[in-house]
């Protein structure tokens, strides 16, 4: 009987592992990732004025995940109910008939986590809405955020097809991205968003939402009743055939108007 040592024992351990991490199946494995859970709030729980408080409602989604993962100040339990934390979030987010915009948005979830205790190690805001960088939210940024345990949300404004490769917008909507998934049909790319969507086209049971994006290639995005436009190229739309979100009937096209990625720090 012939004994072998342990280094040809090592090296032929590393030859096993190197199949492995170079089997596709594996490799598709190490792509996977799990999804934020969050408590899916409805937009509605604020009272009121809960019909546009989809701001406020996508920031406390993260914030209930954050408050379990290492932040406890965020969201005191058995202290702190939703509709208080919607009620604060809409005040810091001055938050009103016509929506949540991105700059009061960024300014009052950063005021809500100094609030706390909490101070914020990066902020960032992309896209072509009043407070934000002027370029298309990308892919990259999003899920580097995500990976570091920041929370993402994506604002989404609700556009028709016009005649000559024009996008009408008609309104807009917050959701909380939970993480991304693997695309069935490529198995090589996760780029399936996972969302939470605080309206109530989204169901009375928490769910998450999943659909892809992808980015235009031509056109022009008019984004108010003023006609102000600028070029669709590289943004990030879905369209209502897709048929995987619910949007609103008034609109055929979702475009990712902006994106803001904050992560937080402990004082």
């Amino acid at each position: 009987m012939t004994v072998q040592s342990p280094q040809r024992f090592k090296s032929a351990l590393s030859v096993i592992l190197a199949i492995l991490l170079w089997n596709p199946d594996v490799a598709q494995a190490a792509e996977e990732q799990t999804p934020m859970e969050m408590p899916d709030i409805n937009q509605l729980d604020a009272g009121v004025n809960g019909r546009m408080d989809c701001g406020p409602a996508a920031a406390a989604n993260y914030l209930y995940w954050l408050s379990s993962h290492g932040y406890p100040a965020v969201v005191k339990k058995g202290q702190d109910s939703k509709s208080k934390i919607l009620l604060e979030l809409e005040q810091l987010m001055q938050a009103d008939s016509t929506g949540t915009g991105v700059a009061n948005f960024s300014g009052g979830l950063s005021a809500f986590l100094y609030s706390k205790g909490y101070k914020i190690r990066s902020l960032e805001c992309l896209g072509w809405r009043r407070g934000a960088n002027q370029i298309p939210p990308n892919l990259n940024t999003l899920k580097k955020t995500i990976d570091q345990g920041g929370g993402v949300f994506l604002n989404f404004g609700w556009y028709r097809t016009g005649t000559g490769d024009r996008y009408l917008r008609t309104g807009g909507h917050w959701v909380t991205l939970a993480g991304f998934a693997i695309d069935e049909q490529n198995p090589g790319s996760s780029n399936v968003f996972v969302v939470y969507d605080p309206s109530p086209r989204s169901g009375s049971q928490p769910k998450r939402e999943t659909f892809q994006l992808t980015g235009l290639t031509s056109g022009t995005l008019i984004t108010n009743k003023n006609e102000v436009t600028l070029p669709a190229k590289h943004y990030l739309h879905y369209t209502k055939l897709q048929n995987t979100w619910k949007i609103p009937a008034s609109a055929d096209v979702a475009i990712l108007d902006a994106a803001v990625c904050v992560l937080p720090e402990k004082l």
